[in-house]
């Protein structure tokens, strides 16, 4: 059986109602049904005596601290279905290590809440403020869960955080190290949680597969695009009435191996906009966004064109002006002539006129 912790203990009341007895324990996980026994022996060579006590750890119990106690420091409590044990460790060190043990030792499994478990990964947390916040000062190890829909984060056999797809930005592995980034949705609100790990580029893998597989659940087709600086990335076809975005020129990501969601979901100013995973799950939701037209460049302009377009221009309308005056002026001085030649008639006076109107229409002249 799997050792998962061992130490020194004293335990009272575990069974035989007593006082306190000094001993060795030892948490042991079986390998394969994975049910966990906290045994009891003599002293530190455990491996060569039978243990002097047995305690079968079910899903439900629970180990936490006990404020108050008289009889002995550094105590704390382990609480079964049955009974409530006392045990006491010989420095605050020692006891909370024992309790983040036992706890993390908890078998969730039979949580009805969580369905469909890939995987599950032993990480640790980043010393950062952001994490500290949700796990309520929670430090050591703790565990990751990939499902089919989410990423649960265990710590002390509870659950602290819990992630949809539909929440999660982008994932990437580096040297050592896991990184989630989620958006405003998430319970956790906008932010990026770093989480240290032996093997990240296995934890990547499994939960990039369970992301395609959701995203091929809803019937959307994806293309499988290795990163590279220059290929271009592909989109799967957006909702109708939705117009399709163009994803910025891709960057060469160095020592890091990004998420598929920046191939194939990218969208501009993550900061700010919804996430990826919107346009999957949250179609009802999504933002129409309408492709800008595009802008027309006037050529430079040249003032010397302009000016000589401009004087041609007068030139052309002062002469039809002149024209136009010189035919009005005209028109008028011949009706002027023909009103003076009716109106002397009478008289047989030739009019003031350097030639001779023709007589009009009808009036026969003086002289012939």
């Amino acid at each position: 059986m799997e050792v998962l912790f061992e130490g020194q203990l004293e335990r009272s009341n575990l069974f035989s109602g007593k006082e306190w007895k000094r001993g060795y324990a030892v948490l042991r996980k079986h390998p394969t049904t994975g049910s966990k026994v906290l045994e009891f022996y003599k002293d530190s060579h455990w491996n060569k005596n039978e243990p002097k006590a047995v305690c079968n750890l079910l899903s439900s119990y629970e180990a936490s601290y006990v404020v108050g106690s008289t009889k002995k420091r550094f105590v704390f409590e382990l609480k079964t279905v049955d009974h409530t044990y006392e045990l006491g460790a010989p420095s605050e060190a020692l006891r909370k290590q024992w309790i983040d043990k036992l706890n993390s030792a908890k078998d969730i499994l039979n949580d009805s809440s969580i369905q469909n478990i890939i995987q599950t990964f032993n990480v640790a947390l980043v010393d950062e403020t952001l994490v500290r916040k949700h796990l309520n000062g929670f430090s050591g190890t703790c565990q990751l869960m990939v499902t089919d829909s989410e990423v649960i984060v265990v710590a002390a056999g509870q659950i602290k955080i819990r992630w949809k797809f539909s929440t999660i930005r982008r994932y990437k592995s580096q040297t050592e190290t896991f990184v989630i980034e989620v958006g405003r949705k998430a319970p956790t609100g906008e932010g990026e949680f770093r989480f240290d790990t032996v093997n990240p580029i296995e934890l990547f893998d499994v939960l990039d597969k369970a992301v395609k597989d959701r995203i091929r659940a809803k019937g959307i087709e994806i293309s499988t695009l290795t990163p590279s600086s220059d290929t271009a990335p592909s989109f799967p076809s957006p909702p109708s009435g939705v117009g399709r975005m163009q994803p910025p020129a891709r960057v060469a990501s160095t020592n890091t191996e990004y998420s598929h969601l920046d191939q194939h979901m990218h969208k501009p100013n993550l900061a700010t906009s919804s996430t990826e995973y919107d346009l999957l799950f949250n179609k009802d939701r999504f933002q129409q966004k309408r492709r800008s037209e595009p802008v027309i460049k006037a050529p430079p302009f040249d003032h010397n064109a302009r000016k000589l377009t401009a004087d041609s221009q007068f030139s052309n309308e002062h002469a039809a002006q002149a024209n136009e005056d010189e035919e009005m002026y005209e028109d008028m001085n011949a009706s002027l002539k023909h009103h003076d030649v009716i109106k002397s008639s009478g008289d047989q006076r030739r009019p003031p006129s350097s030639r001779p109107l023709p007589p009009p229409r009808g009036v026969i002249p003086a002289d012939g």
